[in-house]
């Protein structure tokens, strides 16, 4: 969902310029909850390499000899009961009750000194190993959805003016949906084509010049950049682009213009003001 809109068509806008937000709700709420994964597995790292505290010894120690105490009591409570079920005194599901009784107190007590037998060694290194992978996991889920929230800020990528604004407020958005068209003004990319017969002669880094109609009597400079590596086949002619600056932006994006591309040598050449002449 499109949040906001800061810009319109029209607009001058400068690279990292805020342009529009996204509802960032559900973004946010998953980034805090990967940050409780991330501090939950950190917590959970910590106490596997540092160990068990006195006070957890303690209370391990304890619960096994409180589950050993309750162990014999069943064993002894057990035996008087076999030996009353034998003189018919007792039904067999009491028997019964009395030795299920016992089984299930000496599995406590096993489980109590297995417990006891952890806690005092402390944990195995796979443990730690795999309490460290998770760790990892939790950070790089944590990391994920920090980036995903930082794109529910959309930033112009370049400096220039948007030329098209394709969405509104409110509007649902697709991945993959355009935003915005923005036309960079400075530099300007000039576009123009070299007849076969030129090809040699140009290089990246000369000097182009070029005028424009709405500006008749100035001269812009600009710069070879690229040479495109095939001609035109139809026309024989090689497609090149020059950067030029336009820190004033006068040059607009579709002027035509007539390009000045010296290839040729610096010569000497007398010239006279054309004051000097006289006509007959």
């Amino acid at each position: 969902l499109l949040k906001d809109l800061f810009v319109d068509e029209g607009t001058k806008v400068t690279k990292g310029m805020l342009l529009a937000a996204i509802d960032d709700t559900d973004y946010a709420l998953e980034v805090k909850r990967a940050e409780g994964v991330v501090e939950a597995a950190e917590s959970r790292l910590q106490q596997l390499v540092t160990g068990a505290r006195p006070q957890e010894v303690q209370l391990a120690k304890a619960e096994v000899d409180q589950t050993l105490a309750d162990m014999e009591k069943r064993k002894a409570d057990r035996e008087r009961a076999q030996n009353l079920y034998q003189k018919k005194y007792i039904s067999e599901q009491e028997w019964d009750a009395s030795r299920t009784a016992y089984d299930v107190a000496v599995a406590y007590h096993k489980k109590a000194r297995e417990n006891y037998a952890l806690v005092v060694e402390g944990p195995r290194q796979e443990e730690i190993a795999s309490a460290r992978a998770q760790l990892n996991q939790a950070k790089s889920a944590l990391s994920l959805a920090r980036q995903k929230l930082t794109k529910t800020k959309v930033l112009s990528p370049l400096g220039g003016i948007v030329r098209l604004r394709k969405v509104s407020r409110g509007e649902f958005l697709k991945n993959g949906n355009p935003l915005f068209v923005i036309i960079q003004s400075h530099p300007i990319k000039l576009r123009f084509t070299l007849t076969e017969k030129d090809v040699g002669k140009v290089r990246t880094g000369q000097d182009v010049y070029l005028r424009v109609e709405a500006f008749p009597e100035k001269e812009f400079r600009g710069e070879v950049r690229t040479i495109f590596p095939s001609l035109e086949e139809k026309t024989r002619t090689l497609l090149v682009e020059a950067l030029v600056p336009n820190l004033e932006g006068l040059l607009k994006a579709g002027f035509f213009a007539k390009v000045i591309l010296y290839t040729g040598p610096a010569r000497e050449t007398v010239v006279i003001p054309i004051t000097a002449l006289l006509y007959e």
